[in-house]
């Protein structure tokens, strides 16, 4: 159940808002999220396991901030 472990993170921290779970398009999504007023920022955490080793990345984007392709939400 990815969408518990996002929900644990969001209590623990008190972020409020939709959480959601994704596998690719983590931008793309916020980027709906916020078109849609359902947030007005959106933390996109990137979570890759295996491999070279585990990975996590982390961005906080919000309304007029460049998106992967350069364009602006």
């Amino acid at each position: 159940m990815p969408n518990a472990v996002a929900g644990h993170v969001a209590a623990r921290w008190g972020l409020e808002g939709p959480v959601v779970c994704v596998a690719g398009g983590g931008i793309e999504v916020a980027g709906v999220l916020i078109e849609d007023g359902d947030a007005d920022e959106v933390l996109v955490v990137r979570v890759e396991q295996g491999g070279a080793g585990d990975r996590a990345e982390a961005v906080l984007v919000g309304a007029g901030a460049p998106t992967s392709e350069g364009e602006r939400l």
